[in-house]
């Protein structure tokens, strides 16, 4: 069993999944970061021979009372995702969409909705809306824009 810092409250297999976890806690307040094997020292913490490493990504808090916080807003955020999941799985029927680049109608099962696929007819990817997802992202800054369409 590895010893890790009592501030680690994820190991992450790449560095693109540890970054998102970081910012995703950042932005929910708890400051954090991303330490790999070259960040962390020399020590093996793994217990394996030396060449053997996997490469690990720890993301810490950096205030280590809010430590156990970030884990309840991550258990939090999982159960989330898993629930939402679960709905898209549980729709039935199909679902027509464009594709952007050769304009043929294509069908997609609904629960696929929320996802890109690969469209049947040119292999181009293509965007399968979901109508519950909240795409407004308004002007860049996290608010989103409140205006009201004006008629012409």
């Amino acid at each position: 069993m590895i010893d890790r810092d009592p501030k680690c409250v994820y190991v992450a297999d790449s560095a693109a999944k540890a970054d998102v976890i970081a910012l995703f806690l950042n932005d929910h307040e708890i400051p954090a970061q991303v330490m790999n094997q070259n960040t962390i020292g020399s020590e093996d913490l793994t217990g394996k021979p030396p060449g053997v490493l996997e490469q690990e990504f720890e993301v810490r808090v950096i205030h280590p009372e809010q430590a156990e916080a970030a884990l309840a807003l991550m258990k939090a955020h999982a159960e989330a995702l898993a629930a939402e999941k679960a709905t898209r799985a549980a729709r039935t029927g199909t679902v027509t969409v464009v594709c952007e680049e050769c304009g043929k109608s294509v069908e997609f099962p609904a629960s696929e909705q929320g996802t890109v696929q690969e469209c049947p007819l040119c292999a181009k990817w293509v965007d399968v809306p979901d109508p519950d997802d909240n795409w407004d992202i308004g002007d860049g800054n996290g608010d989103a824009d409140e205006t009201e369409p004006t008629e012409d």
